[in-house]
């Protein structure tokens, strides 16, 4: 897995990820190792990171809470 920064989850995104069964190992490999990332239609400072892991694409989308750390918002596994 590739290092990079500190990830934390909101109460949200912990919600989200128990219902969708999207694993904290997913979530750090596609913030940390993205196939893509960009802007998050939401704005706020937001981005979108994807990553494809075999069938499935899964979205993060996270927030800078400062250079060394992210704010997991929500994810979810995209059907494109």
């Amino acid at each position: 897995m590739a290092k990079g920064p500190k990830i934390r989850f909101s109460p949200h995104a912990h919600v989200r990820m128990a219902h969708r069964g999207i694993s904290i190992a997913i979530v750090r490999e596609t913030v940390r190792s993205p196939d893509s990332v960009s802007d998050s239609d939401s704005g706020e400072g937001r981005k979108r990171a994807v990553k494809c892991f075999g069938n499935y694409t899964y979205v993060v989308i996270y927030k800078a809470l400062d250079e060394n750390t992210v704010l997991v918002v929500t994810t979810y596994v995209s059907d494109r």
